[in-house]
């Protein structure tokens, strides 16, 4: 990192905003590659907040092994009853070689289907079983969707952070930008700001209860309110444990079917 810094200040120089979109790469992947253990697990609760106050509760379970270079994880809803056994598999790959993306497999299950659908690409920018969050919000949103530029630095809770923004190659995505403020110290996401197709602020992203749990940055809550529909989702974490002994067998489309997670 000396080095970088030393090259960079030099570079600055000489190259302006080329040195920003090389550092902006380079962070965007530094984020996205934040290590989460071989395994963890965690249980949540998330908090719906209408426009008018008015809440729901549900309370979910979630799952994630790394297994060579592909991420799976899942996650089930345990409350309330019309909500139980609602989960969600995704495979997460690397990108391909010459950097185009290859997209993740996901699934959900709906019990009172008794049916799994897969769910596509085109369908991770939509909202999560009436939540604020998207499925890609879930996941770790692939590096090739996107191109990335420093805004700026600003703190946040008196944490210097870079203003990183996430701009979508697909000019069809429902969110086309994205603006997260990155801990220049853990690469950790502090806040976020999220702008539809017609450039309008949609979300917001406040991120509370950074820590560090055997060894690993987390986020215990995260607040992502949707500013046009005055609709917000609260998700709270607990219990979350690194690099324990997690059957693989959660991670399968017959688990979701014979509903052994809920």
């Amino acid at each position: 990192m000396k080095v970088t810094r030393i090259v960079l200040g030099t570079v600055l120089l000489f190259a302006g905003s080329l040195a920003f979109a090389q550092t902006a790469q380079e962070i965007a992947k530094k984020v996205h590659d934040l290590p989460d253990g071989k395994t963890n697990s965690s249980e949540a609760m998330m908090t719906l907040i209408d426009k008018n106050g008015k809440t729901r509760i549900r309370e979910v379970a979630s799952y994630t092994m790394h297994e060579g270079t592909t991420k799976k994880s899942v996650m089930v809803f345990r409350t309330p009853k019309d909500v139980a056994g609602v989960s969600y598999l995704s495979f997460e790959y690397p990108d391909n070689p010459d950097g185009s993306v290859r997209d993740s497999d996901s699934w959900l299950y709906l019990p009172a289907m008794k049916k799994v659908r897969r769910v596509s690409g085109s369908n991770k920018d939509d909202d999560f079983q009436g939540t604020d969050f998207t499925y890609d919000d879930l996941g770790d949103r692939s590096l090739g969707k996107d191109t990335f530029a420093i805004l700026g630095e600003e703190n946040v809770n008196g944490i210097p952070c870079w203003m990183l923004e996430y701009t979508a190659k697909d000019k069809k995505a429902k969110i086309s930008r994205r603006v997260l403020w990155i801990g220049k110290d853990n690469y950790v996401t502090y806040k976020g700001e999220f702008y539809d197709k017609a450039g309008k602020l949609k979300k917001t992203l406040a991120c509370e209860g950074i820590t560090q749990i055997s060894g690993y940055w987390v986020v215990q809550k995260m607040t992502m309110t949707n500013v046009q529909s005055r609709h917000s989702t609260v998700y709270e974490a607990k219990n979350q444990q690194f690099d324990i002994p997690i059957d693989a067998n959660y991670f399968t489309v017959s688990a979701l079917e014979r509903e052994i997670l809920k």
